[in-house]
């Protein structure tokens, strides 16, 4: 349980400073939200099962972690991650652009 709440703790460290980093743009910035929301609530079902010590040790709770489809919000969350890097990357090498055609 400890491994697994220094794991979330530094997940949810990085979203801070993204949502930091991102602060200033609107849509970036609703988008780390968005994704937080969703770590978020997949850390809770993870704390939760843990809590609960299934039967079956870790298999045990990767089998409840899957019967609460918590698979679907990490694939949701992986997908907006993928959205908002590509998202990013785009604005990067449009100011790039722009700061290379003013040069």
């Amino acid at each position: 349980m400890a491994a697994c709440d220094a794991a979330l703790a530094e997940v949810e460290e990085h979203l801070a400073v993204l949502q930091a980093l991102t602060r200033r743009d609107r849509r970036l910035f609703g988008q780390t939200v968005s994704i937080g929301a969703k770590v978020e609530r997949h850390a809770a079902a993870t704390r939760e099962i843990l809590a609960a010590r299934p039967v079956g040790g870790l298999e045990g709770v990767r089998r409840q972690l899957a019967d609460r489809d918590t698979g679907v919000m990490v694939r949701e969350a992986r997908r907006d991650l993928d959205r908002l890097k590509a998202d990013t990357m785009n604005l990067l090498a449009a100011r790039d652009t722009a700061a290379y055609l003013q040069a």
